[in-house]
């Protein structure tokens, strides 16, 4: 079979961002005549998600002058496919322009991961909104995560000819098991306390400011309970900050980011993920599988929603939803005769039969190259 060379870009955070996370699980169960090389803007640690990457392929750094970088690259590097990872129009156009300026002939896909905007200028979101319809004239495939992240990536108009990839997941590998979560207890010290856990950027758009304040509130019930945020970004300072001026220094960890994310999930004992917005929010199904009584917010797309260990709470007004979340995490922790391993194994089940299993979501993405191949010839 032919070989394929495929640049995948806007997907850099290598595993520990939910873009990245999805890009890097799409391509892990490709065939070898696939080849995945990740695109770079900035400097990366290496990690066991690297060394893999760079098994099937190459991690490029373009780091410095953006435009000048990627444009001399594709300007002597030939690729099949430019797969652009993005949240918007706006990001999307600026890696369509770099590579239609280097002259490159590779068929461009465009994938929408996310659903809603954040608190852009009115200038921004109005760029968003003209630039839809030049994104889906140029691009030669389009993707999202979800027919909300299809229609605000390109426009209601367009989510037909929108080709929707579930959020697929590695389900063996999130499945509850008593003995990792043992151990993993003992080596973040954490015995016998309750543990409510967060896994996600730290940025503005994932609210992490609510659940530390809901947080707070629950310390009045539970002055023995752990807060766990794994993940890093822009907004840790102030989340920090946060943290001080509340007195809970000693309560919350930051663990910033992580490639064992499975095993934390089986050390937690309450999953939160509050959200302003999401394209899908894959780190609540993930939680599902490990068996986590799991609260997401009112704004996350329905379709997170696959099993009974869900409870769905507002984030509009902060003093209400802090006490809705803040009760629930005493509902948590007060239930009876709740059987995490039995609630894993049922999750596991409803959640592969929804199309949510990440082979069967790399395999359609496969199906796609091949179908965009044979289309150009």
């Amino acid at each position: 079979m032919k070989r394929i060379k495929v640049a995948q870009i806007g997907a850099e955070n290598f595993g520990y961002g939910g873009r990245s996370v999805i890009a890097y699980g799409l391509t892990k169960y490709m065939p070898h005549e696939i080849e995945n090389d990740f695109i770079s803007y900035s400097k990366f640690e290496k990690t066991s998600v690297t060394t893999d990457i760079e098994k099937r392929g190459r991690i490029v750094y373009l780091g410095g002058d953006m435009d000048k970088n990627t444009i001399e690259y594709f300007k002597n590097n030939n690729y099949s496919i430019v797969h652009i990872h993005a949240d918007n129009s706006y990001e999307a156009i600026k890696s369509i322009i770099r590579i239609k300026r280097a002259g490159s002939k590779a068929k461009l896909i465009v994938h929408g991961h996310v659903a809603g905007p954040v608190n852009f200028s009115i200038l921004k979101k109005a760029a968003i909104c003209l630039l839809r319809p030049v994104v889906n004239l140029l691009a030669d495939k389009k993707i999202a995560v979800s027919a909300d992240a299809a229609a605000y990536m390109f426009g209601k108009a367009s989510v037909k000819s929108v080709s929707i990839i579930n959020d697929g997941i590695d389900l063996e590998k999130y499945q509850y098991d008593e003995k990792i979560r043992l151990n993993k207890r003992k080596e973040l010290q954490l015995k016998h306390k309750f543990v409510i856990g967060d896994v996600a950027r730290l940025v503005d758009q994932k609210n992490q400011t609510l659940l530390i304040e809901a947080f707070s509130d629950f310390q009045k019930i539970d002055s023995d309970s752990v807060l766990i945020l794994v993940g890093s970004g822009p907004y840790e300072g102030n989340l920090r900050d946060r943290v001080r001026s509340l007195g809970l220094e000693d309560k919350v960890m930051f663990l910033g980011n992580r490639d064992d994310v499975p095993e934390l999930l089986q050390a937690f004992d309450c999953f939160a993920f509050p959200s302003k917005f999401e394209g899908f929010g894959i780190s609540a199904l993930e939680s599902q599988v490990a068996g986590l009584p799991t609260a997401i917010s009112n704004k996350i797309p329905k379709k997170v929603n696959q099993t009974k260990l869900v409870r769905v709470f507002p984030i509009e007004d902060s003093n209400v939803a802090k006490a809705k979340w803040s009760q629930y995490f005493a509902d948590v922790k007060n239930a009876s005769n709740f059987d995490r391993e039995q609630a894993s194994i049922e999750a596991s089940d409803l959640i592969r039969n929804a199309g949510y299993d990440l082979k069967a979501s790399s395999k359609r993405l496969e199906e796609i190259y091949h179908a965009l191949m044979e289309k150009g010839k």
